[in-house]
């Protein structure tokens, strides 16, 4: 199983405080956001930091970067989030038409390994989990999250992903699923008994 170096995605929706708004994050359309100790996700808000170009963190990764910064309440205890990286994209993520979102401000963070997750027969109570992000101008905006054990997710050609040398049928939405050469496998070129195929995923 190969996994993909780079990877931005959307979806999300949720809280939001003053004028700014969460319009991205996550792999699904659906509020909350599933996501798991350790990962690493990218949220798009609107209203939230200033950038006009890429910023990139070093090691180790600060829990501010170009002014903004990430906070994972869950209960009454909050985290602080490392930032990886933060950019600016112009415009809402694609499917996004809700709001009037102008600008909007990508963060590229890492989720707190202090989550916990939801663990299924668990007694123990499911306490309000919610990520918000702030910038030094005292905007913020929140989404909320569903805490999970893993979030292993294979990706499939609505994600905004650049493999290379990858054919797809543009407008499919099926997994990510190719032949050795890189052809897409699909009803035009099935897959044969016995052949190794390639499949691309995040969170194994």
């Amino acid at each position: 199983m190969k996994l993909p170096a780079v990877f931005f995605v959307c979806a999300g929706f949720v809280l939001a405080q003053s004028s700014a708004v969460i319009v991205g994050g996550g792999y699904s359309a659906f509020s909350p956001v599933s996501v798991a100790p350790g990962q690493v996700i990218t949220i798009q808000a609107a209203g939230v930091g200033n950038v006009t170009q890429k910023v990139t963190a070093t090691l180790p990764l600060p829990k501010k970067l170009a002014g903004i910064s990430a906070l994972l309440f869950q209960g009454d205890i909050a985290i602080a989030a490392p930032i990886m990286a933060v950019f600016p994209l112009k415009g809402c993520p694609d499917g996004i038409a809700q709001v009037p979102c102008g600008s909007v401000t990508a963060i590229t963070l890492q989720i707190p390994f202090e989550l916990s997750p939801r663990i299924p027969g668990s007694l123990r109570p499911d306490f309000l989990t919610y990520l918000q992000v702030s910038d030094d101008a005292g905007h913020s905006a929140s989404i909320s999250l569903d805490p999970q054990l893993d979030a292993i997710h294979v990706l499939h050609s609505l994600d905004t992903l650049v493999v290379q040398d990858m054919a797809q049928k543009p407008g499919s939405s099926g997994a990510i699923v190719t032949h050795a050469d890189g052809t897409a496998v699909d009803a035009a070129h099935p897959a044969k008994v016995g052949e190794q195929l390639v499949m691309y995923a995040v969170g194994v």
